[in-house]
């Protein structure tokens, strides 16, 4: 289900940056781990559940990792 609800938002730009190497250390790669991070709460929190389940139930009988 974790899988599922990260493919439903880790298209968006936000999740797609590049870290630079001058990025990589510090507060500056920490602050980057929060920002997305809140992202990432925000998109979820704004999740339509309703349309998130019947998703996840059409996947639950069609996905062939599911019906073996």
């Amino acid at each position: 289900m974790a899988e599922k609800l990260i493919g439903q938002v880790i298209e968006k730009d936000t999740f797609r940056r590049v870290i630079l190497p001058g990025d990589l250390g510090g507060r500056r790669l920490s602050q980057q781990v929060r920002d997305v991070r809140q992202s990432l709460v925000d998109d979820l929190a704004g999740l339509d559940i309703a349309d998130f389940a019947q998703a996840l139930h059409r996947a639950a009988v069609s996905e062939r990792e599911y019906t073996i």
